[in-house]
């Protein structure tokens, strides 16, 4: 897996890129099939703007994109927020992938086990008693 770190309209310390690689490094312990991950730092330079640093942390894997971002008045807080935003959103997708194939065998193994079809196959309509 490859890590990618950018800053757009700003100037990143060497120190805070490293440390956003190893957090980033870190987060992969939920997901392991990630194929690429990017670091995007940003910097507003509006006044009004309360918190002008900007993290943008993107991840690929096979069909989804996973992106988190986190703002701060420096980007080391920033990074702090959009990795543990993209901590949790890797362990929901994770969740979401090992539940739908447990689903899909959760059934099929409970009717090999007791040696009966499928609920599916042996749920009939009952016959309505003929009133006539």
């Amino acid at each position: 897996m490859d890590i990618i770190v950018k800053a757009k309209n700003c100037e990143v310390a060497p120190r805070v890129k490293e440390e956003a690689i190893q957090r980033v490094q870190h987060a992969t312990r939920f997901f392991d099939r990630l194929l690429g991950v990017e670091v995007l730092f940003s910097e507003e330079h509006n006044p009004r703007i309360a918190a002008p640093a900007a993290v943008e942390v993107t991840a690929r894997t096979k069909g989804h994109h996973i992106r988190a971002e986190g703002s701060g008045s420096d980007h080391r807080g920033a990074v702090d927020v959009a990795v543990g935003r993209f901590e949790r959103q890797l362990a929901r997708y994770k969740a979401r992938l090992v539940d739908r194939s447990r689903g899909r065998d959760r059934h099929a193994s409970t009717a090999a086990a007791t040696g009966a079809p499928p609920a599916a196959a042996t749920t009939a309509p009952a016959a309505e008693p003929d009133d006539g």
